[in-house]
C-alpha cells in the first residue's frame, strides 16, 4: 500500500465518521464566534472607581472632575477614608481607587512632587489597566498644567513653557497590536491552541473508533 492509498485511507475514516467531523470542523466554527465574543469591544471602559480626597482644595477637586472626564474609569462614589474605600472595593462595588494626600494643593505651589494612590483589581488585567492608566493621565495632565503655570510665574513665555514642561516626550506606536486590544493580542495565540487541542481529540476519536471496529471485527469473527 503505497503513502497515497494511506493518505486516502484516513481522509475516508475522518469525513465518514459524524462524530469528528462535528469536532473537527464544528468545534473551530464555534469557537471562531463564541471566544471573541465578550472581547468584541477590544477593551473595557468606564470602569466604577471612588475618589479619597484627604486634601479637599480646589485644586484636588478639579483632579476628581478630570478623573472623572477620562473614558476609562467613572467616579461612583466618594469615600472619606481609605478604609471605607478598601471596603467597597473587596465587596465588588468598585473597581478601585484614587487616594488624593493631605498637602496635595500646598506641595504642588512649592514645586513638590505629591504622590496619588492608586488601587486597581489586578486579578483582571485589562481592568486593572484600564483603571490606572485613567487615573495615571488624569494626574499625569494636572501635573503638567502645574508645571506651565509655575513656568510662567517665573517668566517663561507660553510657548515656550507648553514645550518645556516636561524633561521627556513620550510618542506610543503599538506595533504588532495597532488597537492596543485584547481580541488582537490574545486570541490569535488561543487559537492555535484550540486548533491543537480539537486535531488531538480527532486523533483519538479515530484511533478509538478503529480499534472499536478492530475488536469488534475480531469478536464476531471468533
Amino acid at each position: 500500500m503505497t503513502l497515497l492509498d494511506h493518505i486516502k485511507l484516513e481522509l475516508r475514516a475522518i469525513l465518514t465518521n459524524p462524530v469528528v467531523v462535528l469536532t473537527v470542523f464544528g468545534g473551530v466554527i464555534f469557537y471562531s464566534f463564541l471566544y471573541p465574543l465578550p472581547y468584541s469591544h477590544q477593551t473595557p471602559r468606564e470602569q466604577p472607581i471612588s475618589v479619597v480626597n484627604l486634601d479637599q482644595s480646589q485644586t484636588s477637586f478639579q483632579l476628581e472632575r478630570m478623573v472623572d472626564a477620562t473614558p476609562n474609569v467613572h467616579v461612583v462614589q466618594r469615600d472619606f477614608t481609605i478604609e471605607a474605600a478598601k471596603q467597597a472595593f473587596l465587596k465588588g462595588e468598585i473597581t478601585g481607587f484614587l487616594v488624593i494626600p493631605e498637602h496635595f494643593y500646598k506641595d504642588l505651589m512649592l514645586g513638590k512632587s505629591p504622590v496619588l494612590a492608586y488601587a486597581g483589581d489586578a486579578s483582571l488585567f485589562l481592568v486593572y489597566g484600564t483603571v490606572v492608566e485613567g487615573l495615571a493621565q488624569a494626574g499625569g495632565t494636572l501635573a503638567a498644567k502645574a508645571k506651565v503655570s509655575k513656568l510662567l510665574i517665573d517668566g517663561v513665555p507660553l510657548e515656550l513653557a507648553s514645550e518645556q514642561y516636561s524633561a521627556t516626550k513620550l510618542n506610543t506606536k503599538p506595533t504588532f497590536n495597532p488597537r492596543m486590544g485584547y481580541v488582537d493580542y490574545v486570541v490569535p495565540a488561543v487559537f492555535v491552541l484550540i486548533l491543537q487541542q480539537t486535531l488531538a481529540m480527532a486523533s483519538g476519536l479515530v484511533g478509538g473508533t478503529q480499534r472499536k471496529v478492530k475488536d469488534t471485527g475480531a469478536y464476531a469473527q471468533y
